[in-house]
């Protein structure tokens, strides 16, 4: 597992090597990082300690877990080498992120795609990070969309799709880091949007992050580090 924290104010961020967000106070659960598991061609559920995510496919229906059948996951394994995804500072950036089968989570006129993500505790969701969801070069309003089930199956269960935002140039990597209000759940299943494309091949995408808000106590540690450098900083400027 790869939670890396990061904080709002830029000095403090880059000093502590936390990086920059738009929210203050937040981890992300990254799955572009360089952490086991290397290959995930070889199964289709991986423990990572404090959650679990299980790849699976269905030939009926992306929304019914009856119909589903595992199959292996794949962390791609290639280096996205973009300006944004480097420049937010929220991911690794050295894989390509979680995926499905033979790349990520697809759609096709025969099978649909999944990956559901299970935590061994309720978390509190406040985004996602998504790469390879694009918009047609062709047409603006032909879209990829990303749809991700909150508690799938439970009596808490709700649901939402995020749209892409770039557009597939062979330059962006399509990269769309999503923040919404907070969202309380233990598992989430992320599928395809049904038809939704960018109109280049099969629609599909890659899971890159999970932000969820810092522990109090971590964020109070992280914010009195800072003070400290800030500080610190402050008397060096003044004696120098």
């Amino acid at each position: 597992m790869n939670v890396k924290a990061y904080m709002g104010a830029a000095a403090v961020g880059a000093a502590l090597a936390l990086g920059s967000a738009g929210s203050a106070g937040a981890a992300v659960y990254d799955f572009t990082s360089g952490v086991a598991p290397i290959d995930g061609k070889s199964t289709s559920s991986i423990d990572m300690g404090t959650y679990t995510i299980d790849g699976w496919w269905s030939y009926a229906s992306n929304t019914d877990p009856a119909n589903r059948t595992a199959r292996a996951l794949n962390f791609v394994e290639k280096l996205t080498d973009s300006g944004v995804c480097a420049a937010d500072g929220l991911l690794a950036c050295k894989r390509d992120g979680a995926g499905v089968g033979d790349d990520e989570i697809s759609e096709t006129a025969t099978y649909y795609e999944g990956i559901t993500v299970t935590f061994d505790t309720v978390q509190t969701i406040t985004g996602l990070i998504f790469l390879d969801l694009f918009v047609s070069p062709d047409d603006a309003d032909i879209k990829e969309q990303a749809q991700v089930v909150f508690d799938e199956g439970t009596a808490n269960e709700s649901s939402a799709v995020f749209t892409a935002a770039e557009t597939k140039d062979g330059v962006n990597i399509g990269y769309l880091n999503a923040a919404f209000g907070p969202v309380k759940a233990t598992t989430l299943t992320f599928i395809l949007a049904p038809l939704t494309n960018d109109d280049r091949g099969v629609g599909d995408y890659a899971v890159a992050g999970i932000v969820t808000p810092l522990p109090a106590a971590v964020w109070f540690m992280v914010t009195a580090l800072g003070g400290l450098f800030g500080t610190r900083w402050l008397r060096g400027a003044r004696t120098a």
